[in-house]
């Protein structure tokens, strides 16, 4: 959330680079925030799910979740 929310601060800065990188951190910690892929559409700043670093935040959880599931 605080990375969430230093993009943001970042966004009003006209630090879009700046921006960009607080949030893909954000979507590390948590790759399932749509609010966030929202924003990132809106600034402009592509689709985050095409980034490498994000790809395997999602398979990380996905790996979590699954192991979980199987665990007795």
């Amino acid at each position: 959330m605080i990375y969430e929310h230093l993009g943001e601060i970042y966004v009003k800065q006209q630090k879009l680079s700046e921006a960009k990188e607080a949030w893909l951190h954000s979507l590390e910690l948590d790759p399932s925030n749509e609010k966030l892929f929202q924003r990132f559409r809106e600034q402009g700043l592509g689709d985050p799910a095409s980034e490498d670093r994000i790809q395997q935040a999602k398979r990380r959880v996905s790996e979590k979740i699954q192991s979980k599931q199987s665990a007795p």
